[in-house]
Order: C-alpha cells, then structure tokens, then sequence
C-alpha cells in the first residue's frame, strides 16, 4: 500500500466508524460505497460497521414500539448508550490501528 493509500486509510476507517453515530445507516453505507474501490480494508470494516446497525435497529425498532405499549423507553436509552459507547470505542481503536469488535453484531453481511 503507498503512503498515500495509506493516508486516506488512516482518514476515512474511523470516520466510517464515526459515521454509524445515533444508529444512522446511512452515512456508513454512502462512505463505504465512495470509498469501496479506493482503501483496501473500507471493505471489511464497512461490514461491520452495517451489520452493527442493522443489528441495533433490529433491537431498537421492536423497543421502540412496546415503548409507545408498555413504556419501555429507559430499554431505548440504554440501545442508544450502549450503541454510543461502541462506536466511539472503535473510532478511537481504528484511528490508533488496533483492532475493533463490534459485540452483539449479527452478521447481515458477509466479508
């Protein structure tokens, strides 16, 4: 990899990380697919971060709705908290180049 790719890698890894904040799905997806032919690694990292989404609306939508039934809204802070706390985690792991786990993640998409 040039130092340049490199560069770009070093930029644009944890801003795809960064970009999944407040489980937004879309920022991760726009980033992954301009990027895609340009950084190498964009690739694995974009499926994980997705799946990482995916995996919290999953949870967040059913809470979501018994919120507005049962008044779960403290299980809706938590997701947001907890989902918060993950992606700032691996921003800073990516940033530094140490690993990153995104914990409770099923796998919608495969590397």
């Amino acid at each position: 990899m040039k130092k340049n790719d490199n560069q770009k890698s070093e930029l644009w890894l944890p801003i795809l990380h960064l970009s999944g904040l407040f489980l937004l799905l879309f920022p991760p997806v726009v980033i992954w697919f301009m990027k895609r032919d340009k950084i190498e690694e964009i690739r694995t990292h974009g499926i994980d971060v997705i799946n990482f989404q995916l995996s919290m609306w999953l949870v967040a939508v059913p809470a979501g709705i018994f919120a507005f039934l049962i008044v779960t809204v403290p299980i809706l802070v938590c997701i947001g908290i907890f989902s918060t706390f993950i992606i700032l985690i691996n921003t800073m792991k990516v940033a530094s180049g140490q690993p990153y786990n995104y914990p409770l993640s099923l796998q919608f998409l495969k590397a």
